[in-house]
């Protein structure tokens, strides 16, 4: 998918550059092998860069609609509308409703990186544990 996404950059660069020299816009499929890999390396370093010196609305829905449209698109979700997400907020977005389940996510999401003592060992332990209760659990029901 990163492919994908500096592959669109690169096109959308290329058409930003061609219309602010006033060219014809040429067809990206005509170009040369190597002007490709050039926009590409310049798309490459705006990602690396963060999108310095782009609107950062305009990189967002680029990039999201680079996700939307990947085949594992369930994987992702719109959160441009949030300033930012905790641990539930991600359960709920996944619709993750299980206790067992949620609190195997939450340890794992976090593990090692609490500060409460634990380190990420007994986190992934306790997430473990959390899942063998969720099989216990169906065989019971």
């Amino acid at each position: 998918m990163r492919y994908e996404v500096v592959d669109k950059l690169a096109k959308v660069l290329f058409k930003k550059h061609a219309d602010q020299q006033d060219w014809e816009v040429l067809d990206w499929e005509l170009m040369s092998t190597s002007q490709r890999l050039h926009w590409r390396d310049e798309a490459q370093r705006k990602l690396d860069s963060g999108f310095a010196g782009f609107n950062s609305d305009w990189a967002r829905e680029m990039v999201c609609d680079s996700f939307t449209k990947n085949k594992h698109n369930h994987y992702y979700k719109d959160v441009s509308k949030l300033q930012s997400i905790d641990v539930y907020r991600v359960l709920s977005l996944f619709n993750v409703s299980d206790p067992c389940i949620q609190h195997a996510t939450k340890k794992l999401l976090v593990a090692g990186g609490r500060g409460a003592g634990k380190d990420i060992t007994q986190d992934i332990q306790e997430a473990i544990d959390s899942l063998e209760r969720w099989k216990e659990m169906q065989i019971e029901s």
